[in-house]
């Protein structure tokens, strides 16, 4: 039986149970390195309303989410507050002053003034990330990380690596601080659990008690903190 989507079959050697994941319209299954792609496509199947849903939902989030065009009238979050897009002419600069997020810069043209706040929020997103790490660490009773780094990914708000580098989205710092701290903190817990064991959210909720209020508030305003 043809499916009605286009899927990605992706392997793995460590993986032992099958797994769907649907982002930006795009439906990828990890499945066990040994398993063959008729297994994979029957439960692909069974999982067939589940899918179509979850896709349905992401192209009404789409259609929904705003159409920046980087000029004044423009608004943009940060840590969950709105703000009005102000823009001049001048050298390199952008602050926030007020209600309004001031964009200086050489060039400004939409591409320009997009690259100006892009690389605003980046920084923003260190100077944060590694403020609260500092924060939070010592609550959680663990070490430092050896690196925090800041990155775009597709459908990842945070990695933490086995060496103990960490890495966040950088559209993190659209979301509201509780958000992103409950975010820091689930990538600190890997530092001592690189898992997802009862043990693991157990240490999270000494910190973050009501983490799934930000997992959630992520699933459903998560494809707003893009531009």
């Amino acid at each position: 039986m043809k499916l009605p989507f286009p899927y990605t079959l992706k392997r793995s050697a460590r993986r032992k149970r099958l797994a769907i994941t649907i982002a930006d319209g795009k439906v990828v299954v990890a499945i066990p390195a040994k398993m063959s792609a008729k297994q994979a496509l029957a439960f692909i199947q069974e999982k067939r309303g589940w899918v179509e849903e979850k896709l349905a939902w992401q192209l009404e989030k789409k259609a929904q989410t705003p159409a920046f065009t980087f000029q004044e009238g423009d608004q943009f979050s940060y840590l969950g507050e709105r703000y009005g897009l102000q823009v001049e002419l001048g050298s390199e600069d952008v602050a926030l002053v007020g209600n309004m997020i001031k964009v200086v810069t050489t060039n400004d043209e939409p591409q320009g003034v997009r690259q100006r706040l892009l690389h605003w929020y980046y920084h923003r997103a260190q100077a944060y990330m590694t403020q609260r790490i500092a924060y939070f660490s010592p609550c959680l009773g663990v070490p430092s990380p050896s690196f925090v780094g800041v990155k775009h990914y597709k459908s990842r708000w945070g990695v933490c690596y086995e060496d103990g580098r960490i890495f966040f989205h950088w559209g993190l710092m659209m979301a509201p601080a509780w958000v992103v701290d409950d975010v820091i903190v689930h990538e600190l817990a890997h530092l001592q659990h690189m898992n997802h064991s009862k043990d693991f959210w157990a240490l999270v909720a000494t910190v973050s008690p009501d983490y799934k209020a930000s997992t959630q508030w992520l699933k459903e305003h998560g494809s707003f903190l893009n531009f």
